[in-house]
């Protein structure tokens, strides 16, 4: 074979309506978080320290492209665990947590664009974040 690519039969999937792959499930209605890695957010406590508030961090990061306003959500996780900052959990990480945790379960299907169509793009900054959508 040119190249030297090689295929093992036993490991291919073809003609599936939809696959997992990296975390997301891939059909032709587009991409959506994988419900089975999702179970590792949605069941995850309430941090007790600011290794465990990076940790909860790093999974919803994973997955930010599916919350709207991801960074906004996030602010006060990420500003407990500036250095320097002593680690006191309010209601307000609380809210942040279990909003990210809410969002990411009813987390929407992100479509393949339509190359028929023309497109815009939209942009947006604020003190905490820049964002872009190409729609």
């Amino acid at each position: 074979m040119q190249g030297g690519v090689k295929l093992r039969l036993s490991k291919c999937i073809l003609a599936e309506r939809s696959i997992s792959f990296l975390g997301h499930i891939i059909s032709k209605e587009g991409m959506a978080p994988d419900p089975n890695k999702l179970h590792a957010i949605a069941d995850f406590p309430l941090p007790r320290d600011v290794h465990k508030v990076h940790t909860f961090i790093g999974l919803a990061s994973f997955y930010w492209r599916f919350v709207k306003a991801f960074v906004n959500i996030a602010k006060p996780l990420h500003d407990m665990t500036k250095k320097g900052e002593h680690y006191a959990w309010t209601d307000n990480h609380t809210a942040a947590l279990h909003t990210h945790k809410t969002k990411l379960i009813t987390a929407l299907i992100i479509t393949f664009p339509n190359y028929t169509l023309p497109f815009s793009l939209y942009t947006d900054v604020s003190l905490v974040a820049i964002g872009a959508i190409l729609a």
